[in-house]
């Protein structure tokens, strides 16, 4: 529904499965930051990611949340929270190539160059 357009029915959805205890709670945690993308809520966005961190620290998508959130500060012109976000996809054996890209972007703006 998302990939549709259908964002209402989509957040719905999202919203059971992220509330219900599922395997997929994760999933749709994401999803729903996706969904406040689409809607044009960064602020949202951002919280959605952020509460997938908080609620699944150790899930496999939460590097994806990290990334979300770092480039949601990095447009928000938050050099802090970029470099929050960025830290521990940075400190990990093989950081993503857009967290790399991100980190030298931001660089300039938090004092590092």
């Amino acid at each position: 529904r998302l990939r549709a357009g259908e964002l209402d029915a989509a957040a719905r959805l999202l919203q059971q499965v992220a509330g219900g205890g599922s395997e997929f709670a994760d999933d749709a945690a994401l999803g729903l930051g996706f969904v406040a993308l689409a809607r044009g809520d960064r602020g949202a966005a951002r919280t959605r990611f952020g509460e997938l961190l908080e609620r699944h620290p150790q899930s496999p998508l939460a590097g994806s949340a990290r990334l979300e959130r770092a480039r949601l500060a990095f447009a928000a012109g938050d050099p802090k929270a970029l470099q929050r976000d960025l830290e521990p996809l940075l400190a990990s054996g093989e950081p993503p190539r857009e967290a790399l890209e991100l980190a030298g972007l931001g660089a300039p703006a938090a004092g590092d160059a």
